[in-house]
């Protein structure tokens, strides 16, 4: 999957949310970060944790750990 930036802005609420598998959250999480998107929160149940990430438009999508 590639992400880009467009000139066009975002026209309505976005119907699409994707879950990323990684190996390593914040590795990724920064990779992210690199490409202008942001952090919005973590959740973490037990010893189970994901990251909610934001695109620069703000639609968000979840990195989740590879379960292997």
């Amino acid at each position: 999957m590639v992400l880009r930036r467009v000139p066009e802005p975002k026209a309505g609420k976005a119907r699409l949310h994707l879950d990323f598998e990684c190996e390593d959250l914040d590795a990724t999480m920064n990779f992210v970060e690199g490409l202008g998107g942001s952090k919005v929160h973590t959740l973490t149940e037990g010893d189970f944790s994901l990251i909610v990430a934001a695109d620069t438009e703000g639609s968000e999508f979840c990195l989740i750990p590879n379960s292997g």
